[in-house]
Order: C-alpha cells, then sequence, then structure tokens
C-alpha cells in the first residue's frame, strides 16, 4: 500500500497541505467529542479555524453521527462568527 500511495499520492507542498488539513480535522472531531462544543470553539486558533471552515460540509455529518443521528448541528454557527 505504501508503494501504491508514493507513486499516486500527493507529494511535496500538496502533501504538507493535505497532512496539516487531515490532522487539524482530526484533532478536531476529538475535541469536539471529548470536551463539547463551547470548549473546543474557545481553545481553536482561528488558522484551525479556517481549516475547519473548509470542510464544514464534510465535517457536519460526522458530528450529527455522534450526537445519535440528527441531522443539523451548530458546530459550523460558531465558526462562522469568529
Amino acid at each position: 500500500l505504501a508503494d501504491l500511495l508514493e507513486k499516486v499520492g500527493p507529494k511535496g507542498l500538496e502533501f504538507a497541505a493535505y497532512s496539516i488539513d487531515y490532522h487539524v480535522l482530526r484533532n478536531f472531531l476529538l475535541t469536539y467529542r471529548k470536551l463539547g462544543k463551547e470548549r473546543t470553539f474557545r481553545h481553536m486558533p482561528s488558522s484551525a479555524k479556517k481549516i475547519v471552515e473548509q470542510y464544514w460540509d464534510v465535517v457536519e455529518p460526522r458530528l450529527a453521527l455522534e450526537a445519535g443521528g440528527s441531522t443539523k448541528t451548530e458546530g459550523g454557527e460558531g465558526l462562522k462568527k469568529n
């Protein structure tokens, strides 16, 4: 699998951007699940908020799954205001 990813996966700066985005999103989801919405948004740096905003259409359904299946979360609104 590593050989395949090396041939077709992102390289250089593209890989760096992917890696940063991936880790910010992973940490956001984990922190949101452990600390809740208010504490997560309060402790997020503005650079991380911008990354999460870019992927909000993907993140929001994931948060809804963790919240027990509700279709709408209020998290994005908190991000958009800052």
